[in-house]
């Protein structure tokens, strides 16, 4: 059996969170891991619930069917209908707090 000398770390001694990864200006694809990183460092788990509860949610493109690339120009057009339904509800709720009055 072999044995580990005692100053060898069990761990690569990095520990915590880990560096988000920079997407490239005028990039059309980004990986899954960035994608992670936009949505302020929520999980896989996370991404694939999003995909599955919200049927408008950018739906990954598979390389070499493996590798996850979300289309940019999807991610944006996301975040425009997000902020779209956003103001929507606002004014919804301004104009039922006029009528109450």
């Amino acid at each position: 059996m072999t044995t580990l000398p005692d100053d060898t770390p069990w761990t690569s001694g990095k520990t915590g969170p880990r560096a988000p990864v920079p997407v490239a200006k005028g990039a059309e694809y980004i990986t899954a891991r960035q994608f992670c990183d936009l949505l302020g460092g929520v999980s896989f788990t996370s991404l694939a619930r999003y995909i599955k509860a919200d049927p408008e949610f950018p739906r990954p493109i598979y390389f070499a069917n493996r590798i996850r690339f979300f289309r940019v120009a999807d991610i944006e057009a996301y975040q425009r209908l997000c902020e779209l339904r956003t103001a929507a509800k606002a004014l919804a709720k301004s104009e039922g707090a006029n009528t109450n009055d």
